[in-house]
């Protein structure tokens, strides 16, 4: 099965932000007003100043609308079984909620917690396992279930859009969840994270190194993620505050701050595996969860699982 949806896209400066819908060769893209946020579905309605020529017009000869009066770009646009299945709604409603509560004291360490949001708390506290519900409405997605749910998030960023120079907060692994948060710049060299990530792990990948806590992690989250979360964010909070404080400073000292984060992020891991190893994996109702990560991590060639 081929899964697919158009793509939505922030683009902002420190004056400035727009979202950007696009479906195949048709597009419409409006200003923000104080904060918005996108997912996998097509959430501009009316409310746009730029689109394609004869957007609307084409959708009434499609028969996706009934007028160019009545025409809304989401609703004409999206397709109705994957915006359905995908849950792209929930997920915004509760983005943009994170947003609005905190709108005009914003900080990094809000937008992460955003990023790292999983259901039913709303939160992103350990009280919750990746096994349930059918189909995801986390924001921090994990797969399950095989082709009805076996989409994760890949990686996960935050940018600090400071004038002179925007501080990039990345994980560059999987599962923010699990990740650290770690601070680039772009006028300065990236740290080496190893190899490109393929299908299939790799030892000197950094992605694939996460991978091993990542995926040892959530076989029992709540748990096994308690073993170590607290140190986690003690460290990411290092981090972040570090980065903002040097966002002006020389590229070459914020390049070798990048560098130590990526290396200390590197070098904890591996002692945080081996506490999540110590806990018994024991996750309730989760023989169907179980079965489709077997899978996943048969096809990754992950060792130990």
């Amino acid at each position: 099965m081929t899964e697919y949806y158009y793509s939505s896209f922030l683009i902002a400066d420190p004056d400035d932000a727009w979202v950007l819908e696009t479906a195949g060769k048709w597009y419409a893209a409006k200003q923000v007003q104080g904060c918005d946020s996108i997912s996998n579905y097509l959430s501009i309605e009316r409310n746009y100043q730029l689109a394609s020529p004869d957007l609307a017009e084409y959708a009434v000869q499609q028969g996706w609308a009934k007028s160019v009066q009545d025409f809304k770009f989401g609703d004409a646009y999206n397709d109705f079984l994957y915006t359905l299945l995908a849950k792209g709604r929930q997920r915004r409603e509760i983005t943009l909620s994170a947003l609005r509560a905190r709108q005009g004291s914003l900080t990094v360490p809000d937008m992460i917690n955003v990023l790292r949001t999983h259901l039913p708390d709303g939160g992103s506290g350990i009280n919750w396992q990746p096994q349930n519900g059918l189909f995801s409405q986390d924001v921090c997605m994990h797969g399950s279930y095989g082709m009805v749910r076996d989409s994760n998030t890949a990686r996960s960023l935050v940018v600090h859009l400071d004038r002179e120079h925007p501080t990039v907060f990345v994980t560059g692994t999987a599962s923010p969840c699990t990740s650290l948060f770690k601070p680039v710049w772009l006028d300065t060299a990236l740290p080496d994270t190893g190899p490109v990530p393929g299908d299939t792990y790799d030892p000197n990948s950094m992605f694939w190194q996460h991978e091993l806590l990542h995926r040892a992690t959530i076989q029992d989250f709540e748990v096994r993620a308690a073993t170590y979360i607290t140190d986690r964010n003690a460290l990411e909070a290092q981090f972040v505050q570090g980065g903002l404080n040097i966002a002006n400073a020389p590229a070459s000292e914020r390049g070798n701050f990048s560098a130590a984060c990526f290396a200390q992020a590197a070098a904890i891991e591996p002692t945080w595996l081996e506490q999540v190893k110590q806990i018994p994996a024991q996750p309730k109702c989760a023989w169907i969860y179980n079965y489709a990560w077997n899978r996943f991590n048969q096809q990754a060639k992950m060792p130990g699982f």
